[in-house]
């Protein structure tokens, strides 16, 4: 799914004071351990495998009001996600 909202495409330039104050930040290096998890993987992968591409893209249109109401009934009946 993919949602555009208008404005989007606008730069937003980082302003000096950011730029400063990025430079002084500290990176913290974190461990498993001090984060209180134990060192054997707490995750496994079991598989991995690509998407079947189907093309089925549908654009929305009226009023974002309107536009909501289908995106939660396409949701719910179609996609039954929620």
């Amino acid at each position: 799914m993919l949602s555009i909202q208008s404005g989007i495409n606008k730069v937003r330039y980082a302003t000096l004071k950011g730029i400063m104050a990025a430079k002084k930040k500290e990176i913290a290096a974190l461990t498993r351990e001090s984060l209180g998890g134990k060192s054997e993987p707490t995750q496994k992968v079991e598989k991995i495998y690509v998407p079947v591409k189907t093309k089925k893209t549908e654009f929305l249109t009226g009023t974002p009001k309107e536009v909501a109401a289908k995106l939660v009934e396409k949701l719910k009946f179609e996609a039954r996600v929620i």
